[in-house]
């Protein structure tokens, strides 16, 4: 692959990842509720419509849509991912608590799909189209059928 494909294919992956954010950013605007509703009830307490006004100016909650996008995505970009609004912390925190164990458990499951599937693979072909490479067919339809949170 030449320098010229390379720079292709990174532009096509630039142009998914934003268009993955701004759909999902803008699903996130166009649902139901109010994010100063929703951050005030996860504490219990709901101060004045004044108070919840002057918190959606000072969260840019006001401003169009598009200025909160790129506001958003700069922040990103920055590493800056804001804070939650259920808990106050910051996301940035929240998120590099939970990366550990999500790498150990994907690296668990990959060793064990390694240790699983390679054989069951070699098993099957080596006795292709015989019994043994049916079952073996047959289970690994039902488990890739299967919802991920049954397996």
């Amino acid at each position: 692959m030449n320098k010229k494909q390379m720079l292709s294919r990174f532009l096509q992956i630039f142009l998914v990842l934003i268009g993955i954010s701004f759909l999902t950013f803008i699903l996130i605007y166009m649902a139901p509720g109010d994010p100063v509703r929703a951050m005030f009830a996860a504490s219990g307490t709901m101060p004045s419509e004044a108070v919840m006004n002057e918190i959606r100016e000072e969260l840019g909650l006001n401003d169009p849509v598009l200025v909160q996008y790129f506001r958003w995505l700069g922040n990103c970009l920055k590493g800056d991912f804001g804070h939650s609004y259920s808990t106050g912390k910051p996301v940035a925190q929240l998120l590099s608590a939970r990366l550990w164990p999500t790498l150990k458990l994907s690296l668990l499951s990959l060793v064990l799909m390694l240790i699983v599937a390679v054989p069951l693979g070699m098993l099957s072909a080596v006795h292709q189209n015989k019994p043994i490479d049916f079952i073996v067919r047959g289970a690994s339809f039902v488990g890739v059928s299967m919802p991920n949170f049954w397996v």
